[in-house]
């Protein structure tokens, strides 16, 4: 299992070809402005052809997400969420719109 944060990036991963990977995306500490709802979708990847999003679970200010590789390459998975303004905020708000959280993932085969 590897935890992704804006504040604590995470170390790229290397999995063999057939295997699952957990990721815990957080998204507490390290954006801007206040941490709103994840993304619809919450998860994305660029290139799609490495992996494959078996679950997502979000809980809170955490989102579960697994994989299953397809096939050897790199890909890089993101969880999105929205940002708001504080709620007692009395100028205008300039923060992004959304926030994402990356992780680069390399499959090799065994």
């Amino acid at each position: 299992m590897v935890t992704a944060s804006l504040a604590n990036p995470p170390s790229p991963v290397c999995l063999y070809d057939g295997a699952m990977l957990t990721v815990v995306f957080d998204k507490s500490k390290g954006g801007p402005g206040v941490p709103g709802p994840w993304g619809v979708p919450p998860v994305g990847m660029t290139p799609g052809a490495t992996l494959a999003t078996s679950s997502t679970v979000p809980s809170g200010d955490r989102l579960t997400a697994v994989f299953a590789t397809r096939a050897a390459g790199m890909a890089t998975v993101s969880a999105y969420y929205d940002n708001e303004c504080e709620a007692g905020d009395t100028t205008p708000c300039t923060i992004p719109p959304q926030s994402e959280i990356n992780l680069t993932v390399t499959v090799v085969s065994p």
